[in-house]
């Protein structure tokens, strides 16, 4: 389809044409009736499943109300995400007409200590702070797009939208390496984040203190092996040993997707970055490409984490883990060495699957995966997994109620950590908030 011209928006004057309900306790903000209306097609324009539907409905929804910032941001990102190139010029256009509107229908806001996403009236502008900010970092203006995180940061410090991984990735690619340092530690939990773009950025920071004498190799590998614990797809898709896929929609934790997202960003960072990219190459083939053994070595780093193997049969990589980080929110609980793993077979090695590991069934703990150690090509970083203190940290229990570290197991399943009486006593009458109440889930793990 052509490209629809940009949207107009009318003086200020034009606003005093729709009614209005002035603020409540329960909201700040004032609220006009066209633009509860246009927000249902903006709504349906979300839905729509061909681009010049989607534009069809926000046109109906700006006749209704020219104003509507959800409206204006819609419009704005379907020129990112529509045409190749994409109208990223004219997509900042209308961001800034949805700041403008914003502005208008809402003076008051941006000057509050918080806008937080949780309030749905509050979520048009968040996005179109959020839309402008990529839309300025695509433009190279990173100055902008970082003024425009920090405030998202502020105001949000939930960060329901991911700016601080847009942020910490900017200030990267900027140079910034202290700020964005600062921007993961404030943000993120720093080096012991559990988000896989918080290390690899760390690892690009590490390489360069590396070369100027502030660190140690050895100190690299470490960050090296934190990054690849938390998403091992991250040097395939970088060193092209797969092909980078499209931009993801949706982006889970510790898969290829995740990595693709990261690599999207930072790549070009790293492949102006003198020698980094030669020394990942290095660090793979460390003792060679497929350890020089009956299979024990990669038994041994099945037990401290996660690898990557490359199959020969299917020319495919397989990523294998034991010992999968929980994710916030689910009610699996932590588990050791599957039964198979704790007598070492030479021909075969037996390993946890990663979506098992996440599945709410507590007897995945019983399902495998096997393959023959003769059909592995190689065990990318296995060198440097295998001497990782990092791993063997990560190997560590963590309170199922509150993740900080256990010492305390339940009595009666042995399986549940807990760092205190406290978080037990909530987890088992279901306080927590994390899921199934470990009342529940506990006759359960007694019978595996």
């Amino acid at each position: 389809m052509s490209i629809p011209p940009l949207p107009t928006l009318p003086p200020a004057s034009e606003l005093r044409k729709y009614s209005s309900s002035p603020p409540d306790f329960l909201s700040p903000i004032v609220r006009y009736d066209a633009d509860e209306e246009a927000q249902n097609f903006v709504y349906d324009a979300w839905d729509a499943e061909s681009v010049p539907q989607k534009f069809a409905l926000l046109s109906q929804a700006l006749r209704i109300f020219p104003f509507s910032v959800d409206a204006l941001n819609a419009w704005a990102n379907l020129y990112r995400v529509a045409f190749d190139p994409p109208e990223l010029e004219k997509a900042e256009t209308t961001y800034q007409m949805a700041l403008t509107s914003a502005r208008l229908l809402w003076p008051n806001l941006e000057n509050q200590e918080k806008i937080e996403w949780g309030h749905l009236e509050h979520r048009p502008l968040l996005r179109t702070y959020h839309g402008l900010g990529v839309i300025q970092k695509e433009l190279g203006k990173h100055r902008e797009a970082v003024e425009k995180f920090q405030f998202l940061l502020k105001v949000n410090p939930n960060d329901n939208q991911g700016a601080r991984q847009i942020l910490f990735e900017t200030l990267i690619q900027m140079g910034e390496y202290q700020q964005a340092e600062q921007v993961a530690e404030k943000h993120a939990n720093g080096r012991n984040s559990t988000e896989a773009f918080v290390h690899y950025g760390f690892v690009l920071i590490d390489f360069l203190r590396f070369k100027a004498g502030e660190c140690t190799e050895m100190d690299l590998q470490e960050t090296l092996a934190r990054a690849l614990q938390h998403n091992n797809y991250v040097p395939l898709l970088l060193l092209g040993d797969l092909p980078l896929p499209e931009e993801p929609t949706h982006v889970p934790p510790g898969g290829l997707e995740e990595a693709t997202s990261i690599v999207l960003e930072c790549k070009p960072v790293w492949e102006r970055t003198p020698g980094i990219i030669e020394w990942f190459r290095d660090q793979r083939q460390l003792g060679g490409e497929k350890p020089n053994d009956d299979g024990e070595i990669l038994f041994q780093l099945l037990q401290k984490g996660n690898i990557m193997v490359h199959m020969k049969n299917t020319n495919e990589f397989l990523g294998l883990t034991s010992n999968v980080e929980l994710m916030p929110g689910t009610a699996t609980p932590e588990f050791g060495l599957a039964p198979g793993m704790k007598k070492h077979n030479p021909s075969k090695i037996v390993a946890l699957n990663r979506a098992m590991a996440y599945s709410r069934d507590v007897s995945f703990r019983e399902k495998f995966v096997a393959f023959p150690y003769d059909d592995v090509i190689g065990v990318h970083f296995w060198k440097i997994l295998l001497t990782s203190k990092v791993l063997d940290e990560a190997k560590k229990h963590s309170c199922r109620a509150c993740y900080k570290p256990a010492t305390m197991c339940c009595s009666d399943c042995k399986v549940v950590w807990y760092c205190s009486r406290d978080c037990q006593r909530k987890d088992w009458k279901g306080y927590s908030g994390i899921g199934v109440p470990h009342k529940s889930l506990c006759p359960k793990l007694q019978k595996k």
